[in-house]
């Protein structure tokens, strides 16, 4: 009998992959079997009111990350986002950046938003600053929540300090859709957490934790937010948690609690790796030391040949765009991952012999990105217009998108509701592992229909 799916998790068990992307345990940790896999029962708690085990458990983690509540969610941090969202004041600021959650959740609660630009030419998330999260405030008095992404997907932490003390001078509530910082506050190497500087933040305890995909935690020091959380995500998660979830949430903390000193070894291994890379391989600086983001363009190849190369080595990395690649370490890592990584790097040829002088690899740079550089505006409404059309994305040139999309990962539209779709989109969204584009159509909208 045939189980395709089953089928394709035990190769990649055996396989002894070389594993730098999510979720954090890299196949090691917690072992699961059937048998604990139950329900709701007498002894086992109910997440919807937890009272006993579970609530123990979340009153744990809390203590551990030195917050006030810790509510778990099996959905994801989109689970926690919805929730963040549903309870948002006014009108909505949020970063082009944002995860496709922060958009759906817009959309699913009817918020009025603004997308604020934070790209940088290279399409880099830069370092957004309070004062231009001011200026757009003022300038759009109806917004009255910040919703904001730290870390970035390639490890880049905004200083929430700075804007979380000048958002409340405002009266504004700041959520943090901080994901990819779940470990961050458990080492004097690491960013504080990122909810020390917010009304709420969410955490995906499965990105950088040996948690289980799906885990993820909301953190917050506001004891009224917390209940209107709480009661938020009962309304749209499962009333079926799975137990081994929560219970790999649960092992995720005391794990991390009794090994976090190992961060330090982990710092100096990184520090030696990064000194060691191969010529035409230069790091990128980020603020979290266990995101290695890696430029290959001077070995004259693009990052997704270079995943590929990796790919046929038996490793296998978080992400790769047109010039970059994003590892991802745990504390399940030390110094045999990286010297194995350190090796696959050095064993990396560029896509095309000397003779062409890179001109091939230049040109299928641009088919992937396009020939333009894109300009986004600084500030524009969020808009889902009922009145769409469905076209080839091939002939949408010109046409005004009624969706979000981009690629997944990260999961951070290149185009966001509301703006003009050109040849940079065009070329973009061509690419496998697309959101918002469909069979190769797109919705946009129709201006004629009544």
């Amino acid at each position: 009998m045939k189980m395709p799916i089953v089928e394709m998790l035990n190769k990649y068990a055996r396989s002894n992959a070389l594993r730098l992307h999510m979720p954090g345990h890299k196949g090691k940790g917690m072992k699961a079997s059937a048998k604990l896999d139950v329900t709701e029962l007498s002894f086992s708690d109910n997440l919807t009111c937890p009272h006993s085990v579970i609530a123990d458990s979340q009153n744990l983690f809390a203590a551990e990350w030195n917050a006030n509540h810790a509510i778990y969610t099996i959905n994801g941090s989109t689970a926690g986002i919805f929730a963040m969202i549903a309870n948002a004041n006014g009108s909505i600021l949020m970063q082009r950046s944002s995860h496709i959650a922060v958009y759906n959740a817009v959309k699913i609660f009817n918020k009025r938003a603004y997308v604020i630009n934070d790209y940088d030419q290279s399409l880099l998330p830069n370092n957004l600053t309070a004062d231009a999260l001011i200026n757009a405030t003022k300038e759009n008095p109806d917004i009255k929540t910040w919703i904001l992404t730290s870390p970035s997907y390639y490890g880049k932490v905004l200083d929430l300090a700075d804007i979380y003390h000048k958002a409340k001078k405002m009266g504004v509530t700041v959520f943090v859709d901080s994901a990819h910082g779940a470990h961050f506050g458990l080492s004097k190497y690491l960013p504080n957490s990122a909810h020390y500087y917010a009304d709420a933040a969410v955490i995906s305890v499965h990105k950088t934790l040996p948690a289980y995909t799906q885990t993820a935690v909301l953190l917050t020091n506001d004891d009224i937010l917390a209940l209107k959380l709480k009661e938020s995500l009962n309304t749209f998660s499962t009333t079926s948690p799975s137990y081994l979830l929560l219970a790999s949430i649960d092992y995720a903390r005391a794990y991390a609690d009794k090994n976090k000193n190992r961060y330090e070894r982990l710092f100096g291994y990184v520090k030696k790796f990064l000194k060691a890379l191969p010529d035409g391989i230069t790091a990128i600086s980020t603020d979290d030391f266990t995101r290695i983001v890696l430029d290959v363009s001077g070995k004259n190849m693009s990052g997704f040949e270079a995943e590929k190369q990796l790919n046929e080595k038996n490793v296998f990395i978080e992400f790769a765009d047109k010039n970059r690649l994003v590892a991802i370490l745990t504390l399940m890592d030390g110094k045999k991952t990286l010297r194995r990584f350190g090796k696959a790097l050095k064993n990396l040829k560029p896509e095309l012999n000397e003779t062409n002088n890179g001109n091939e690899y230049k040109k299928r740079a641009r088919a992937v990105n396009g020939n333009e550089i894109p300009r986004f505006d600084n500030i524009i409404p969020l808009c889902f217009n009922d009145k769409v059309k469905l076209i080839k994305l091939s002939e949408s040139k010109g046409e005004i998108s009624a969706v979000n999309a981009g690629i997944t990962p990260p999961c951070c539209p290149v185009i966001v509701a509301g703006e003009k779709i050109t040849d940079f989109h065009i070329n973009f969204l061509k690419q496998d592992n697309v959101f918002g584009v469909n069979e190769g159509y797109i919705l946009v909208k129709d201006s004629e229909k009544k």
